[in-house]
């Protein structure tokens, strides 16, 4: 183990808000309570798929039965053309649940907003490599089903990993799904290059090799499958350590300088840390919920 990459890529110990050994424990219980709340105020529907592993599921949430609907045979949805924020939680690939992921929703659903949590088998009950497959196949059943609906792909810390992940998966041959609705991702605090996490006991459930950490680097891929229209919004914390930042601000010059991309903002989120970061986004007036309505073009 690398004592400075284990610093680096200890989020909770550049926080400033709670003790180290507090802040993750309140992270996820703020989650849990505010995607509670969501349940019971706004209508919800979740897809399984696989009866034998709940997480691998979505979890949509919508203002009401004219946003959304399923049909009779619970296989194909209907957007109705409202804009889809779709959700991929954090917890390093082996903490977290769809089931607290969306904790965003009142807020999102108030703009007629659709939101969809994505879950997936965490390790080391699955491989990052298993863990992806199943993010992409999630991603897939929801652009097969998105109609006129824009979708946009939102991923914090390991989330933001994953759903950057997706520029190099082709949805074409693989599921037969076009990704002309796929109109932006947003991955917050992500992790972009793998490297660094090998030399932590981060990696001690992961049990990535330097193989598998490079062929899910998307720092380190240049083979993308998606139109380079697609537009980013990278965001990072203030007290996010250094690591993080550097991460964020690499990536994106990876994707203008080299994958072509055009349409790319990186922003740092003053006064917020790795966690208080992805929680405000259930404020209506935080900065980086305003950056995201503006991204999604949201008056």
């Amino acid at each position: 183990m690398n004592p400075e990459s284990q610093k680096q890529y200890s989020p909770s110990i550049w926080n400033k808000r709670l003790p180290v050994d507090q802040v993750v424990p309140a992270h996820g219980e703020f989650l849990a309570k505010k995607s509670d709340q969501a349940r019971q105020k706004l209508p919800t529907y979740t897809f399984k798929f696989s009866e034998s592993d709940p997480e691998q599921s979505i979890e949509i949430a919508f203002l009401n039965p004219n946003s959304f609907s399923v049909s009779d045979l619970k296989n194909s949805f209907n957007f109705n053309g409202r804009k889809i924020f779709v959700y991929l939680h954090g917890g390093y690939w082996q903490w977290g649940s769809f089931k607290d992921s969306i904790f965003m929703s009142e807020n999102f659903c108030s703009k007629n907003i659709i939101t969809v949590a994505i879950g997936y088998t965490i390790a080391p009950n699955a491989s990052m490599s298993e863990i992806f497959n199943q993010v992409e196949r999630a991603i897939a059943k929801i652009l097969e089903n998105s109609g006129n609906s824009e979708v946009y792909i939102c991923g914090h810390s390991a989330g933001g990993h994953l759903a950057t992940m997706l520029l190099f998966s082709d949805f074409k041959n693989k599921y037969n799904v076009d990704t002309s609705n796929l109109k932006g991702i947003i991955p917050v605090s992500g992790i972009f290059d793998l490297g660094p996490i090998l030399e932590t006991d981060i990696n001690d459930n992961l049990k990535m090799d330097m193989k598998e950490s490079s062929l899910l680097s998307p720092l380190l891929r240049k083979d993308v499958q998606l139109d380079n229209n697609t537009a980013f919004l990278i965001a990072y914390a203030e007290n996010d350590s250094p690591a993080f930042h550097k991460q964020a601000e690499d990536f994106k010059i990876h994707l203008t300088k080299f994958l072509g991309f055009k349409n790319v903002k990186s922003v740092r989120i003053n006064n917020s840390d790795h966690f208080d970061i992805i929680e405000n986004i259930s404020l209506d007036n935080f900065s980086l919920t305003k950056e995201i309505y503006d991204f999604m073009k949201i008056n």
